[in-house]
């Protein structure tokens, strides 16, 4: 083979190499297949706690979407919306799962979800939305941070998700947690019998969702 033909075929291999590489794909997050919760903890050393409980939060009714690439990071989107009026307060399989003994009533249940939504915690009368929006990616080991901006009761945080995540061109997955804190969204932990009764100020997420190629 001559040099010409030699760096013909030099130049036509790397030409295929290349339209083959992977590029980000789309994923669609599908909720009937994913779980996303806050939990939310009460305060330990008030006089009250004995009579309080820690709370489970569970999102229904959002929407989400990811864009993934294994070889490039900075490809690495993430968007989610949930509705406030989809959040679950206290389900008693969410209870176990997590691994509270007590459960509630349904009108135990019912008092929380409205000082829940009150006006100075999730203000749900007017803010309907959480959102969470991702401004970038980077890897250690099998651990991939996702910073974003979230948006809950009209404030915005800065927050990062420590994931783990498998994903091809049709499928994704992703399991990893999150931590932040109320009073970066305007919110005082709540609080009643003159302090006796209070919420830690931490918020903790679990994110399990999977995704199909768009």
């Amino acid at each position: 083979m001559n040099r010409i033909a030699y760096f013909s075929c030099l130049l036509g291999a790397f030409a295929f190499s290349t339209s083959v590489l992977a590029a980000p794909v789309e994923y669609s997050l599908i909720p009937q297949q994913s779980l996303i919760y806050v939990q939310v903890f009460k305060d330990p050393n008030t006089m009250g706690a004995g009579l309080s409980h820690d709370h489970v939060v569970k999102a229904t009714g959002w929407q989400g979407s990811v864009t993934w690439d294994a070889d490039d990071l900075s490809a690495c989107k993430v968007n989610l919306v949930v509705p406030v009026s989809g959040l679950v307060i206290d389900e008693s399989s969410m209870r176990e799962q997590v691994g509270y003994d007590a459960m509630l009533s349904e009108s135990q249940r019912k008092d929380v979800r409205g000082k829940m939504l009150s006006s100075n915690q999730l203000d749900g009368d007017s803010c309907s939305e959480i959102s969470f929006n991702s401004t970038g990616c980077t890897q250690s080991g099998s651990t991939v941070s996702v910073a974003g901006t979230m948006k809950m009761r009209g404030k915005q945080a800065k927050v990062v998700a420590q994931m783990t995540i498998t994903a091809d061109g049709e499928n994704f997955k992703a399991n990893g947690t999150m931590k932040t804190k109320g009073t970066s969204f305007g919110m005082d932990p709540f609080s009643a019998m003159f302090g006796q009764l209070k919420n830690r100020d931490d918020l903790q997420f679990t994110i399990r969702v999977k995704g199909a190629g768009q």
